[in-house]
């Protein structure tokens, strides 16, 4: 139902905690889900678990403790109410964490796994698994959930990148490396859906350690072109059927994605989906119902280019994050009270043209 990584960007301890949740129920339909309008359809009756909504995996407790969940809902609620009752004021180290931890290892064993970071005198990865007998341990790196083996292979794509002509901070080369991750797991969604035989998906949050201590990243926007090489060589763009925006509002996430049309102004959604997801302990029902509309632009854009070559019948599909600036290959401008993207062909073209080199 998930995926929990903690693991090192550029040196730098993170996470990234998807947001899908499924069940076993194969009785009932799969929930709405806005980046697959046709999961209902037959061509996904072969997936193995049901889709059954959305909620956050990974919690930030305090600045230098952060944790994520996989397993039972049930298993996860009450145990992230523990250690937020706990431990938010001050980081756990990993005996005291086990020891928190220690009165479920019976009661939920086998369906609660929880990893994360926690900062005392260093940031120390560390892993759990409930079963009689269980204590948290020190790792280097931890994946769990049923979406860990998929997810890695994300990690090690040799065409996962960020983009940037002015970064210097190791900080905004993570943010960058993250970003690419998570828009490449919506990407996989969008085109081919696999990533839910994995069960787990539809983007996540992006936590890095930071001088102040743990923060998600506050938001970032996904852009997805198609772009096909003509047989004399020229590049035909469409525009982004999609876009996506996640914005970070402290102890819940919104997830904004937009199926997209021209207009004279640039591009608009006549289809928008708002998803407010909140932590697995806390369903925050005084919420209430957002209606805001969340502005496409934001410091970090993910674009994906999904690449056909009608010479050679070959395609790729190309996964990068960029810094937003005035010099960024995709930008974002103020046009009769709309927003048009741009796309600076000078700077892409060399990239779209390499693929098939």
């Amino acid at each position: 139902m998930t995926v929990s990584a903690a693991f090192r960007i550029e040196g730098i301890p993170a996470m990234v905690g998807d947001f899908l949740v499924t069940d076993n129920d194969k009785r009932r339909a799969h929930s709405v889900l806005s980046t697959r309008p046709d999961i209902s359809s037959g061509a996904f009756a072969y997936l193995p678990h049901r889709l059954a909504g959305l909620r956050r995996k990974i919690h930030i407790f305090n600045d230098g403790f952060v944790a994520g969940f996989s397993g039972s809902l049930i298993a996860g609620a009450e145990i992230f109410r523990e250690l937020e009752d706990r431990f938010s004021a001050r980081a756990p180290s990993i005996v005291e964490l086990s020891d928190a931890l220690d009165p479920f290892n019976k009661k939920y064993s086998g369906s609660a796994y929880i990893n994360g970071w926690t900062m005392r005198t260093r940031p120390s990865c560390f892993e759990w698994a409930a079963a009689p007998g269980s204590r948290a341990s020190g790792v280097e790196q931890s994946f769990i959930g049923s979406g860990a083996e998929h997810f890695k292979t994300l990690i090690n794509g040799a065409d996962a990148r960020g983009y940037s002509r002015s970064l210097e901070l190791a900080w905004e080369k993570a943010v960058l490396r993250g970003v690419t991750l998570i828009g490449a797991l919506v990407s996989e969604e969008l085109l081919s859906g696999r990533n839910l035989e994995a069960a787990y998906g539809f983007g996540g949050d992006l936590v890095l350690q930071t001088a102040a201590g743990f923060r998600c990243v506050e938001k970032f926007s996904m852009l997805f072109w198609n772009i096909k090489i003509q047989d004399d060589g020229t590049l035909q763009y469409f525009l982004p059927s999609v876009s996506a925006v996640y914005e970070n509002k402290g102890r819940y996430s919104l997830l904004q994605i937009a199926h997209l049309v021209p207009t004279a102004a640039g591009v608009a959604g006549p289809d928008i989906h708002l998803h407010a997801i909140t932590p697995i302990h806390d369903e925050m029902k005084g919420l209430g119902a957002i209606s805001e509309r969340l502005d496409i632009r934001a410091p970090f854009i993910f674009v994906g280019f999904s690449i056909m070559d009608s010479r050679t019948g070959r395609q790729a599909v190309i996964k990068c994050a960029i810094q937003a600036g005035e010099d960024a290959p995709v930008r974002f401008v103020s046009d009769g009270g709309g927003v048009k993207i741009e796309l600076v062909r000078s700077q892409i073209e060399p990239l779209i043209r390499s693929v098939f080199d």
